[in-house]
């Protein structure tokens, strides 16, 4: 069993230039096996060739299944040698399938036809899913190039964004302001009339005492004021 087994997996097909060559020395040495198993006629040897070509099918199956994917994630070529691919291996399957029962033959078929309903569906999510991606990318291709000609024609126009005038109307008020010295150097005149006023209003220490005794004296007699009504109270 583990022989034939290595020997399927030997001549399983792997695609490219000598694709047909694998598929028809594949087929040819089942052919050979089946008609030697027939010219025996021995209901053991039947079984198990049937059982052989049971595995070697779903040996088959699952390289369809994965040559698949790699070479659609990878490649994304088109359907049709996945197809050929596949009824190649259902037609080994079924020359596989002779000396069995027709309840595996009719599952060998079953199995093919899945495969190829699954391969249909797989197809319609990448052509789907690529559409999809198709129209989001030219739906924001075309509002870009929307944005972009409103633009330009506001420019052509003069009407420009709110934005754009805001900025404009500002640097122009910063154009236009007057120029104001700087805290560092102020201008001679103002410092020479700010020292005349402080030499002007500036008081004596005598009068700075006598304002402090008048404060103290009215804040004193409103202290009493409030304790007596406090007290009255």
């Amino acid at each position: 069993m583990e022989k034939i087994r290595r020997e399927c997996a030997a001549r399983t097909i792997k695609g490219g230039a000598d694709e047909r060559r694998h598929a028809l020395a594949f087929r040819n040495w089942l052919l050979d096996r089946i008609a030697s198993d027939k010219l025996v006629g021995n209901s053991a040897n039947k079984h198990n060739a049937a059982k052989d070509a049971q595995d070697a099918y779903l040996k088959a199956r699952s390289s369809i299944s994965d040559d698949f994917q790699h070479r659609l994630l990878n490649t994304q070529k088109s359907l049709s040698d996945y197809y050929r691919i596949d009824e190649r291996r259902a037609e080994i399957a079924y020359f596989e399938g002779r000396c069995a029962k027709p309840s595996f033959f009719r599952r060998v078929f079953g199995l093919a036809r899945r495969d190829r309903q699954e391969l249909e569906t797989v197809k319609q999510n990448f052509v789907d899913a690529e559409k999809r991606i198709m129209e989001q990318t030219d739906g924001i291709n075309a509002e870009r190039d929307r944005a972009l000609a409103k633009l330009e024609k506001e420019r052509m126009q003069g009407t420009a964004p709110r934005t754009e005038l805001k900025h404009k109307q500002r640097e122009t008020q910063i154009q236009q302001r007057p120029t104001v010295p700087s805290n560092d150097n102020p201008a001679p005149a103002k410092k020479a009339l700010t020292q005349d006023s402080n030499t002007q209003h500036k008081p004596d220490q005598s009068q700075l005492h006598e304002l402090r005794a008048k404060h103290k004296a009215i804040a004193q007699k409103m202290h009493s004021r409030r304790r007596g009504r406090s007290r009255g109270m």
